[in-house]
C-alpha cells in the first residue's frame, strides 16, 4: 500500500490532500459588550436568529441595547400583522430583565399596520419608555397619544405621526434636546417644550383652521420645512441657527373676495385666534436668531404680511434670502437689511426662473429714492445665480448707492450654501 502511494506520487498522480484545521471563531472571541452593540445595528429579527450560531450566542440577543422593528410587506420579513404583533410581543416579554434600552426603532408598513393594531403600538411605546430609551423612533402611520413619560428620552423621531390633540406637552420628557417631525399632521393648538433644543419639522402638515403656537424657550437650531396648512406661531427667545421654507400649498391668508377684498394680513381669520391678530407670525420667533436663512415661493404671502410689522433681528449676522424678497420690488429686501443692525453678511439667491419672470414688472416700479439704514458691519453681499439679467443687476446697482461692500458674484453652477445642510 504504501509502494503504491510512492508510485503514485512519482508518476504525478498527486499528493493526498493535507487535513483541514478548523476554522478560528475570532467574533466569539469579541467581548460580549462589543457583540451586542454589533447586533444593535441588525434588525431585530435578524439579531434573534444568531442565538443559533453557537452556545456562546444563545442569550447574546436578549442584552442588545438598541432594537430596530422593521416590518415589510416584501422580503425577508414579510408577515400578516398578527405574526409581526406576536414576534414584536415576545420580544420585549423575553428581554433581559433590568437591561435598559439606548434605541428604539419600529418601523412598517402603511398598508399592515393599520387601526386593528394602533394599541399594540402604543403598548410598545410605554414599554421602552419604561425601559429607560434614550433615542425613540416611530417610522409609519399611526396617532401620537400623549403624554409621553420619561425622564430618559433625549430624542424623539416621528415618522408618518399624527397629533390631533390639543395641546402637544413634552413637559413629561424633562430630558428631551431632539424633535424631528417628518411626513406628518399636526392639529395641535400648541406644541411645548421647556428642554428641546434642536427642532426639525418637514413635510408636515398644520392645520387649516387654527394657527398653531410652538412655545420652546430653550430651542437653538429650527428647521421648518415645505410645511402645509397655516405657519405657526413661533415663541423661541434663544434661537441661534433657522432654517424656514413654507411649502407652495401654506393657507395663511383670506382668499380674494372674502370679506370683500383681499387679506389685510393682521385680521383674525389670517391670525387664526385674536390672540394672535397683529403679530408676526414666524418672524417675531426668528428675531434673536444669529444665522438665518428664509426661503420662500414668489407668491407666498406669510413673510410679506410679517413684514409689515418686522421685529429687529438685534443678532443676526448671517442671512440667506431667495428671491421672495425681490420678486416686484426691493422694498422687502430693503426692510429686513434695516431691521437687522448688526448683519455682516448677506446671501441673495437667485433663480433663473425668478429672470425671467420679474423682468417685466420690475421696469414698471420706481426704485427706491430715499436711503435705507443699512448695518455698518455689512462688508460682503453675495448674489447666487445662473445668469446676470436684469434682476440681478437692478439690486447690484441699488446696493452700490447706498453702501461700500463687495459683491460676490456666483454664476457657476456649484452646490449653493444652505443652512439646511
Amino acid at each position: 500500500m504504501h509502494a503504491s502511494r510512492q508510485e503514485s506520487q512519482e508518476s504525478g498522480g498527486g499528493a493526498p490532500a493535507p487535513d483541514l484545521e478548523p476554522l478560528e471563531d475570532r467574533i466569539s472571541a469579541l467581548p460580549d459588550g462589543i457583540l451586542r452593540h454589533v447586533l444593535g445595528f441588525l434588525p431585530a429579527d435578524e439579531a434573534v436568529k444568531t442565538c443559533v450560531l453557537a452556545r456562546h450566542w444563545r442569550h447574546q440577543w436578549r442584552s442588545v441595547r438598541r432594537l430596530r422593528i422593521v416590518h415589510s410587506e416584501k422580503g425577508p420579513r414579510r408577515r400578516s400583522a398578527d405574526d409581526f404583533v406576536r414576534f414584536v410581543n415576545r420580544l420585549l416579554l423575553l428581554r433581559g430583565p433590568g437591561v435598559a434600552l439606548d434605541e428604539f426603532e419600529v418601523s412598517g408598513s402603511v398598508k399592515v399596520l393599520e387601526t386593528e393594531i394602533e394599541e399594540e403600538i402604543h403598548i410598545w411605546i410605554r414599554h421602552v419608555l419604561l425601559c429607560n430609551v434614550r433615542v425613540l423612533i416611530i417610522n409609519l402611520w399611526t396617532y401620537l397619544r400623549p403624554p409621553l413619560i420619561s425622564q430618559h428620552l433625549r430624542r424623539l423621531e416621528l415618522n408618518y405621526v399624527d397629533s390631533h390633540a390639543d395641546c402637544l406637552d413634552f413637559a413629561t420628557c424633562p430630558g428631551l434636546e431632539v424633535l424631528d417631525i417628518t411626513h406628518g399632521c399636526l392639529s395641535c393648538l400648541r406644541i411645548l417644550s421647556q428642554s428641546v433644543k434642536h427642532l426639525r419639522i418637514i413635510s408636515t402638515c398644520f392645520a387649516n383652521s387654527i394657527r398653531a403656537c410652538i412655545s420652546m424657550p430653550g430651542l437653538i437650531s429650527l428647521q421648518l420645512n415645505h410645511f402645509e396648512g397655516k405657519a405657526p406661531l413661533l415663541e423661541m427667545p434663544s434661537l441661534h441657527t433657522a432654517f424656514v421654507r413654507p411649502d407652495d400649498l401654506v393657507d395663511d391668508c383670506m382668499k380674494r373676495g372674502d370679506y370683500g377684498g383681499a387679506c389685510c394680513g393682521i385680521c383674525a381669520y389670517c391670525c387664526g385666534t385674536n390672540d394672535h391678530r397683529g403679530r408676526c407670525v414666524l418672524l417675531g420667533g426668528l428675531s434673536n436668531a444669529m444665522y438665518l436663512e428664509l426661503i420662500a415661493y414668489r407668491g407666498t404671502f406669510i413673510f410679506k404680511r410679517d413684514l409689515k410689522g418686522c421685529p429687529t433681528f438685534s443678532k443676526l449676522k448671517t442671512l440667506l434670502l431667495n428671491e421672495w424678497c425681490v420678486a416686484i420690488c426691493l422694498s422687502a429686501l430693503v426692510c429686513v437689511l434695516e431691521h437687522s443692525p448688526v448683519l455682516e453678511k448677506l446671501i441673495l439667491q437667485i433663480s433663473q426662473d425668478a429672470e425671467c419672470k420679474t423682468e417685466a414688472e420690475g421696469r414698471n416700479h420706481r426704485q427706491m429714492e430715499r436711503v435705507p439704514k443699512l448695518s455698518e458691519r455689512l462688508k460682503l453681499v453675495e448674489i447666487k445665480c445662473k445668469n446676470v439679467g436684469f434682476r440681478v443687476c437692478e439690486i447690484i446697482s441699488f446696493l452700490s448707492r447706498f453702501m461700500q461692500v463687495n459683491l460676490k458674484l456666483v454664476t457657476r453652477n456649484s452646490h449653493l450654501f444652505s443652512f439646511e445642510d
